[in-house]
């Protein structure tokens, strides 16, 4: 039975999304009953789906990470502002409202 379940949204970019995945990998570490989801905003960005699939090979990875890549959701990476992860998040909670596996339902 999984402790906690933790959500991280790395902005866009290898930078943010390696220190999520290391930050990610050190929790599970700690304790392996924590589940961590690491949201992927999707902007045609190659290497960064090149760099999570490398980590599929990853035993920690597949037992307490997962990757949830999101749709292309018509934000501009140009139009990144003060209020972006706002939009970002308004835009993705109703695509992580009942997902299997997260424990949480909308009402």
């Amino acid at each position: 039975m999984k402790a906690a379940e933790l959500i991280f949204i790395p902005l866009a970019g290898m930078g943010h999304l390696v220190s999520a995945v290391e930050l990610a990998k050190r929790i599970a570490e700690r304790d392996e009953r924590i589940s961590i989801t690491i949201l992927v905003m999707k902007f045609r960005f190659a290497e960064i789906e090149s760099y999570i699939h490398s980590l599929q090979t990853d035993g920690l990875v597949d037992k307490c990470i997962e990757f949830l890549v999101l749709p292309e959701l018509g934000i501009s990476i140009d139009s990144i502002s003060k209020d972006f992860i706002v939009k970002f998040i308004d835009a993705t909670s109703p695509l992580l409202q009942n997902r299997p596996g997260t424990g949480h339902k909308s009402t």
